[in-house]
């Protein structure tokens, strides 16, 4: 597979420890030197026997930036690595898709939508720092389906203070009735350097007993599994579409496999089928590097 590392966010989330920087001055540097890496790094797969099956925009937030440059990065590495992928995923927040941008970011040639819901209670999603409503959310849903979109991920958070299991039933209820092909739940943890982090060691953030979370873990289960879905990892559950293909992540599932990857931007992480690299994690570096 192929990652793409897009590491800037407009705003950071109080549990994030991933490295994303806002860094607006170094938007369209940053494209030209992914460019640049792509073209630099062109023969990664020629040794390991196999060809790019997957490609995956992370962040960060791809859908900072515009269908036109996103699809145009798309459309080199296919080019450079002579991938003819099957699953083309990007990551996007609900905030940014208006119908007229899932419908560009579809024709650009992504099939796959990984979004962030995490709540649908906003007064959880103002704690956690998203830059969306829950209304905002689920229109976001529905501007990606009425595109065209027919591969969509939902992600949701549990095992946090204040959520409470009818409130946690809630959530499951109205993402089961969006019925997207794919669902990621992941527990709240405390990531060092995150905002949660601090909170935690001033005593503002207390953690929720390992019991409370099993009990949401182990509802979690039950409800998506009565519901249509399967597990297949600790975190991820899907179900099959009307022609009876199970909706997996393929891309997420060959880092289990390990079958070889190449992460592009910094901070990504690579794997040829026998030596681990990654970049170096600075946005500034990297482009200093690249161009």
């Amino acid at each position: 597979g192929i990652y793409v590392h897009i590491p800037f966010c407009g705003q950071f989330c109080t549990y994030c420890s991933f490295y994303s920087v806002k860094g607006r001055g170094y938007r369209e540097k940053y494209i030209a030197a992914l460019h640049n890496e792509i073209e630099y790094r062109k023969h990664f797969f020629k040794d390991t026997g196999v060809s790019p099956r997957t490609i995956y925009f992370g962040g960060g937030t791809p859908s900072l930036f515009s269908p036109v440059q996103l699809g145009e990065l798309l459309q080199h590495i296919k080019d450079a690595f002579n991938a003819q992928p099957h699953e083309v995923s990007i990551e996007v927040n609900p905030d940014d898709i208006t119908p007229q941008y899932a419908l560009q970011l579809h024709d650009a040639g992504f099939n796959r939508v990984s979004m962030g819901i995490q709540s649908f209670v906003d007064e959880h999603l103002k704690w956690m720092n998203r830059r969306h409503t829950a209304a905002e959310g689920e229109r976001a849903y529905h501007n990606l389906r009425e595109a065209g979109f027919s591969n969509i991920s939902l992600d949701l958070i549990f095992g946090y203070s204040g959520l409470t299991p009818q409130l946690w039933e809630y959530n499951l209820k109205k993402m089961v009735e969006l019925f997207p092909e794919h669902i990621s739940a992941y527990q709240m943890s405390i990531e060092p350097g995150s905002v949660l982090a601090r909170m935690y060691e001033k005593g503002e953030y207390h953690l929720v007993p390992d019991e409370i979370c099993l009990r949401e873990y182990t509802f979690l289960q039950e409800y998506l599994a009565s519901n249509g879905y399967t597990q297949y990892e600790v975190s991820n559950f899907a179900r099959c579409n009307p022609e009876g293909e199970f909706m997996k992540s393929h891309h997420n599932s060959s880092y289990w496999t390990k079958e070889p990857y190449i992460g592009l931007g910094p901070a990504a992480h690579s794997f040829n089928g026998a030596i681990r690299s990654w970049n170096n994690p600075s946005v500034a570096k990297y482009c200093r590097h690249y161009t």
